[in-house]
């Protein structure tokens, strides 16, 4: 199925409520009352691949159109977070709702269908590259589990991007300088760029992971934007585990 000049194909999509399926079987399985999203992984990747999808670019609006709320869905493009083991479920059954009409013909979509507009991808989406210097370009497997790592670390990136570039917050209050904002910006895009290429770049990836660990570090010394910090570190973990991994 093209969505705009993106294309989620009719497999990615099967492959996605394959997964879907798996992690609920999972999560019935489970006799907890609360669980943390994490063990979803499957779900995470979905989840991230539909926001990558999103021309909107936005939360709320993926929210919205898979229809559960917001904070939920925050908490699975993190990859972490408690939510009750009722709403997980309801959680995937509307995710799985959602695929379903996207893997409907054109002409036999509902209307209560989110728009493929919606869903395009801008032209201008894919990150510049910042020239920095290359030691060794590795081929990317194509086994779900460095998808998976691949995909939720490219959504923090994104989620920490514009944290860094759009705060709104007085000087003291912020992590970084102006120039530290500005290098680690052009060290995350050209990350992203790396992400989407059929070879990754290890010391790239590097540069990417130490600086987003001085992040973490700087903002618990100064006490300041601690949902930036968790990102970060998030972020920093699962880079040097799909570095150690290549």
């Amino acid at each position: 199925m093209t969505l705009g000049s993106s294309r989620l194909d009719l497999d990615e999509i099967h492959e996605m409520l394959e997964w879907i399926e798996h992690d609920k079987r999972a999560l019935e399985a489970i006799d907890e009352a609360e669980i943390n999203v994490g063990r979803l992984d499957d779900t995470c990747y979905v989840i991230h691949t539909l926001s990558m999808h999103d021309r909107t670019e936005q939360i709320p609006h993926l929210a919205q159109s898979i229809g559960v709320s917001q904070s939920i869905l925050n908490k699975f493009i993190r990859f972490t977070g408690h939510i009750s083991k009722r709403e997980a479920i309801h959680t995937l059954d509307r995710i799985r709702s959602f695929l379903r009409a996207l893997d409907l013909p054109d002409e036999k979509a509902p209307e209560t269908r989110p728009s493929q507009q919606s869903f395009e991808t801008s032209p201008n989406a894919a990150p510049e590259p910042v020239r920095l210097p290359a030691e060794s370009w590795v081929t990317v497997t194509s086994s779900r589990d460095t998808k998976l790592k691949i995909t939720v670390i490219a959504g923090l990136l994104d989620s920490i991007l514009a944290q860094v570039a759009h705060s709104n917050l007085p000087s003291e209050q912020q992590v970084l300088t102006t120039i530290e904002r500005e290098q680690l910006i052009a060290v995350l895009k050209t990350a992203l760029h790396v992400l989407q290429a059929p070879m990754l770049e290890r010391s790239i990836l590097r540069r990417a992971g130490d600086g987003l660990r001085d992040v973490a570090k700087k903002a618990a010394e100064k006490n300041v934007q601690e949902g930036l910090s968790q990102l970060s570190r998030k972020a920093a973990e699962l880079i040097a585990d799909l570095i150690s991994n290549l």
